[in-house]
């Protein structure tokens, strides 16, 4: 009799979930990285992932790796697409290697623009040792 009861349930809840739709969600992260310091052994990056929150494990959406060689300002741009039942609750975590110096952040995108189903947030990032 449980397992009749278990697999009625189960049912009931698989063709509740299944009448919801998927969404398309896409995030798009623009902004500039700052880095004034140099060092000689290698060269100045930032290292960008983008991710989204789950309630058990949060997945990679997206990674880059931008160099800044010559120049103290670099744009980047960074975006990726899953598929989901709600709205994704994006952020992003940056580690800057700088001068010698290395700096890791966790930024909330919401913070940053309107959470939407398609969403494009704009941040700037200093990987300067001050913040």
């Amino acid at each position: 009799m449980l397992t009749i009861y278990t697999i009625f349930i189960f049912l009931l809840l698989f063709s509740n979930i299944s009448t919801y739709s998927l969404f398309d969600n896409e995030v798009i992260v623009r902004g500039t990285a700052t880095c004034y310091e140099r060092d000689l052994r290698g060269p100045s990056f930032i290292k960008i992932s983008l991710l989204d929150r789950e309630f058990f494990i949060d997945h990679l959406i997206g990674r880059e790796i931008f160099y800044f060689y010559d120049y103290p300002d670099i744009p980047f741009t960074i975006s990726g697409k899953a598929t989901e039942l709600s709205s994704l609750d994006p952020y992003i975590v940056y580690e800057c290697y700088c001068g010698n110096y290395i700096k890791t952040r966790e930024v909330r995108l919401y913070e940053h623009g309107v959470n939407r189903r398609n969403s494009l947030y704009n941040i700037n990032i200093d990987c300067s040792k001050v913040n």
